[in-house]
């Protein structure tokens, strides 16, 4: 992955950050930005647009093709700087079955229990099972 292509794709999904995009040199400080960008948005007034964003330019990243170690690959900087703490966020758990399916949770079971481990995960899994409850003609 060169390095404009990620830095590239952040100016176009987010302008408004094009201050904080010009001076990160790694996507890792980038999404570092991202992360707390992206806690701030679930605070009131919450920002469901940039918060969509953020999940875009996540599936783009991991969307990229794998790099030869961790330093240059864009989703385990993902992995690393964004999605293991999403549970830090309860609004952001709270929201995770409208980003994410089942099967992908447990496919991240141990990235986010890194965090907030298997009480976490659990907490994590009981959204999920109200949000089926409270939802269930949502394949």
């Amino acid at each position: 992955m060169s390095n404009g292509e990620w830095r590239e794709e952040a100016y176009e999904m987010f302008p408004e950050f094009n201050n904080i995009i010009s001076y990160t040199n790694t996507p890792y400080l980038l999404w570092m930005e991202l992360n707390t960008q992206f806690t701030k948005a679930y605070k009131e007034p919450k920002d469901e647009e940039l918060i969509e964003r953020i999940y875009e330019y996540f599936t783009w990243c991991c969307s990229q093709p794998e790099a030869d170690n961790a330093e240059d690959d864009l989703c385990t900087c993902v992995m690393v700087c964004f999605l293991e703490h999403i549970p830090e966020v309860p609004a952001a758990v709270e929201d995770m079955p409208w980003w994410f399916d089942r099967e992908d949770i447990y496919e991240f079971k141990d990235i986010f229990t890194h965090k907030v481990g298997k009480t976490g995960f659990k907490k994590i899994m009981k959204v999920f099972d109200k949000f089926e409850r409270e939802n269930p003609d949502l394949d």
